[in-house]
């Protein structure tokens, strides 16, 4: 359940909104917040068609200025009404408070101005995300049907195994199973050729929108003259005779979109069932690869196993790893949701544990903090409870209890963790998150006391206080230095820009008129 700000839309905005929703003379509007009430900040008229209008919002996104702006579509609902669509800009470079409280608002306004009425959503932290077109690739990806995990990949595998096993002990299925992984015409009859011996190479390709397997190009390449037939930098299936045994290869550069390599590796063991249960193909190696430059004798001669049938190693798309900015957030809060993270398999780092907050006065939870320091193992103290004074081992202790940390799975997921003093390299140089379901300006009550854990490590024992303070300042300073280069460098860039752009100005009209 998302957090609600308790900011509410104006009188205005809602009268304004209730007008538009029925007549034709207003486009847009631009809603900011301003004491702490959602307001129209912009209105645009309609001056054609809802698609000739969209570039024109394009001048109210600021570079330091989230805002949601309300756009009508030509399109009416089954009641008469018009529909609309919601755009939620949020700028990176914009404070954090207020992209929180505009993040947090949003479900308060669409309720109050009436969640049937709007079709779609879209979310963009650059004008781009919230152009014409990418609206356009919004609705092709809210169409496309979502990736399949690997547990559900396999899931559709053994589906796909049962329906071609025997039904009883004597009989059999009467019709032909479907593994979905259908083939164009064309596809179809180049592996036909390929099975007559007519050519020696087939490279299939799998069209994202309509999942269909197509054919690339085939032609009687041989090992060396693969990269011929297959494009760089996308995924690929290959098919081709080698000694006179079929090997299938399949390509998948690391550099290509996660999306397509998602797709081709749900659709490979599919793909393999087909070719092998319906056109009666023997496929004697199988292989995966990065690039087919990476295939040669030795490469064929080490996958090949005792039987001369290896199986397809499998690979898993690493999940990036995400570094999140301790300051202002609770210390419950964020650990029970960064628990939740690391049992399904995210990586997490911690940065300035030392920021972090306990809800309370300070009093308080040092007197609960002294309670813990006094249990003890009554026969050896020796034995425990270990007692952790740094903030990084008290949140990592915190997660811990979280988790089944005595199981291998709970183990694994304690080994995801980092947590840190500071901000240490490279860490620094990476974008830091937060999470807004556990930060403090959000989740406590105005007016609450809290503590800062650093305040309670070093009442506690910890000693490096000091140095992580002084080693932030030298960061910050360093950061602050780097960020006005950054800024200079942008503002000589854009005026240099600028008088190019003027002198060029007659050459660039007399290329207009040749198309360019």
């Amino acid at each position: 359940m998302s957090h609600q700000s308790g900011i509410r839309a104006s009188p205005e905005l809602l009268s304004t909104f209730s007008v538009a929703s029925n007549d034709q003379d207003h486009r847009a509007f631009k809603v900011i917040i301003e004491d702490e009430v959602l307001l129209i900040a912009e209105s645009l008229k309609t001056g054609g068609s809802w698609e000739e209008d969209f570039p024109r919002i394009s001048e109210w996104m600021k570079p330091t200025e989230p805002c949601i702006i309300l756009y009508r579509h030509d399109s009416t609902s089954t009641v008469g009404s018009y529909d609309w669509i919601l755009l939620q800009y949020v700028p990176d470079a914009a404070k954090v408070r207020e992209k929180m409280l505009l993040a947090s608002s949003k479900a308060t306004l669409l309720k109050d101005l009436g969640d049937p009425k709007f079709v779609n959503t879209l979310y963009g932290t650059i004008p781009a995300d919230l152009s014409l077109d990418g609206y356009r690739k919004h609705l092709v990806h809210k169409e496309a049907e979502a990736p399949l995990t690997e547990r559900e990949q396999e899931a559709q595998i053994m589906k796909a195994n049962e329906s071609t096993a025997d039904i009883g002990s004597t009989s059999r299925q009467t019709h032909a199973a479907r593994v979905g992984c259908p083939f164009t015409r064309e596809a179809t009859a180049a592996l036909e050729k390929l099975k007559a011996g007519h050519v020696n190479a087939v490279a299939l390709n799998i069209d994202v929108q309509s999942e269909v397997v197509g054919l690339i190009g085939s032609g009687e390449q041989g090992l060396s003259d693969l990269p011929t037939l297959v494009e760089s930098g996308v995924p690929r299936f290959v098919f081709f005779n080698h000694e006179r045994s079929l090997v299938f290869v399949y390509v998948c550069p690391p550099s290509s979109k996660i999306r397509e390599r998602m797709m081709y590796s749900s659709f490979r063991n599919s793909l393999v069932i087909s070719i092998e249960k319906e056109m009666g193909m023997a496929i004697a190696k199988k292989l995966e690869v990065d690039s087919v430059d990476e295939l040669d004798e030795a490469e064929l001669a080490q996958e090949t196993s005792a039987n001369g049938t290896p199986e397809l190693t499998k690979k898993t798309f690493a999940r990036p790893e995400v570094v999140i900015d301790g300051k202002g957030h609770l210390l419950g809060r964020l650990a029970s949701i960064v628990a939740k993270q690391l049992l399904n398999g995210q990586k997490i780092v911690i940065v300035r544990a030392e920021e972090i907050n306990i809800t309370g006065p300070f009093f308080r939870n040092k007197l609960k903090y002294m309670a813990f320091l006094r249990k003890r193992c009554v026969v050896n103290p020796k034995r425990g409870v270990f007692h952790f004074r740094a903030p990084s081992r008290i949140f990592w202790r915190t997660v811990r209890g979280m988790v089944p940390h005595k199981t291998p799975r709970g183990a694994a997921a304690l080994e995801r963790l980092r947590v840190f003093e500071g901000v240490p390299p490279p860490f620094d140089k990476k974008k830091r998150l937060v999470v807004p379901a556990a930060l403090r300006v959000l989740r406590l009550s105005p007016g609450r006391k809290y503590t800062v854990l650093k305040r309670i490590s070093s009442e506690f024992g910890w000693k490096y206080q000091d140095v992580v303070e002084r080693l932030e300042e030298k960061r910050k300073t360093k950061s602050h230095a780097y960020y006005e280069k950054k800024k200079a460098l942008l503002r000589i860039r854009t005026q240099a820009a600028k008088k190019v752009e003027t002198e060029l100005a007659t050459v660039t009209k007399q290329l207009a008129t040749y198309g360019h």
